[in-house]
């Protein structure tokens, strides 16, 4: 049964541009390298623009583990930190009944 990992990223004051950046490449590593990962979206507040979320669904646990050890991951996650305004907040979710999903 697929996951869902929702990711929320505090992002310093003007600094989304550049997180925004750096996280285009990320996706794009993820999108290209991890078929198990059916959808990863980055996410920005409409009301608070420093708030952001990432939305992402795996086939399984195996996936979401094996994402985070990835050199592009970890790449990634040294990158944010300077764009972090706190700790990031991460849920993980049962997906309920049939899954529609589609790689965007």
């Amino acid at each position: 049964m697929p996951v869902v990992l929702i990711a929320e990223l505090p992002i310093l004051q003007g600094k989304g541009a550049q997180f925004e950046e750096a996280f285009a490449e990320l996706t794009a590593q993820v999108r290209a390298n991890e078929p198990a990962c059916l959808q990863y979206q980055l996410t920005k507040g409409q009301k608070d623009a420093t708030k952001y979320t990432v939305v992402e669904m795996y086939e399984n646990m195996a996936a979401i583990d094996a994402h985070g050890k990835t050199s592009w991951f970890k790449a990634g996650s040294k990158k944010f930190g300077a764009f972090l305004a706190g700790k990031p907040k991460v849920l993980l979710f049962d997906t309920v009944g049939e899954v529609a999903a589609a790689r965007l």
